[in-house]
């Protein structure tokens, strides 16, 4: 199965197969629990230009009704709800892409271009599903069990890691309790040594001269890996049955 998300898209399995867990989910039996969370975070981080963007762009279009955003575009209070006031005086709830994409995926790019007062305004989301909105006389709890799947470059010059041998969590450029939240944090390095960048541009290459269906957004039309995954999440088969 991993090798249907995103082939146009060279290695990653491991964050390939993080797609799938997030839209499958938690396994049926820690769904009845209540004080369980259902849904998996996750966070890609890592150098410019290592199809972070692509691999999560590709992974929520696997899921119907998942919602995209740009952190550089957008604000932190805008992508979970904001309140508008009419011309009688009243106020209209108007939530974001979070609350949109509820039992889906929201992605949101460069989360790490948010201040940190911006990301705050994931944290409650992000842990239990729901937030609280309380702003112009509006008192409202909106539900969003929604697993969230962020991009973040490190705080390195040219948003790369500043060491190739290592990396350190003060380069991430997100809140510690914005990290607590992400079940799991892939790490994302370009090629540095003259062998890997000569493997990677064959690689590539290779990649280049195959011919993939893309849909309308360009991306790789998966019709056929959204249906298996529908029916898995319905149906909750054994995982030791599905071959990943």
């Amino acid at each position: 199965v991993i090798s249907l998300v995103a082939p146009h898209i060279h290695g990653h399995e491991d964050e390939k197969l993080a797609g799938l867990l997030m839209i499958l989910g938690a396994a049926p039996k820690q769904r009845q629990n209540w004080y369980s969370r259902e849904w998996i975070n996750t966070t890609f981080v890592g150098d410019i230009g290592a199809a972070k963007t692509e691999l999560m762009r590709s992974i929520i279009a696997l899921v119907p009704g998942s919602q995209e955003i740009n952190a550089k575009h957008s604000t932190g209070k805008g992508i979970i709800a904001i309140a508008e006031r009419q011309g009688d005086g009243g106020a209209t709830l108007r939530t974001g892409a979070i609350a949109l994409a509820n039992g889906r995926i929201c992605g949101v790019d460069e989360v790490g271009t948010f201040l940190f007062e911006e990301q705050e305004q994931l944290l409650q989301v992000m842990d239990k599903g729901y937030f609280d909105f309380r702003k112009m006389g509006i008192n409202q709890r909106v539900y969003a069990k929604t697993p969230l799947l962020l991009t973040a470059n490190p705080m390195g010059k040219g948003g790369k890691w500043a060491s190739p041998d290592g990396i350190s969590l003060d380069e991430i450029p997100l809140k510690g309790q914005l990290i607590d939240r992400s079940d799991l944090i892939h790490i994302f390095r370009l090629p540095r040594t003259p062998q890997e960048i000569r493997e990677y541009n064959g690689n590539k290459l290779a990649l280049a001269s195959k011919h993939f269906r893309r849909n309308k957004d360009g991306l790789f039309d998966s019709i056929h890996l959204r249906k298996l995954l529908y029916w898995l999440k319905n149906h909750n088969p054994e995982l030791e049955n599905v071959v990943f």
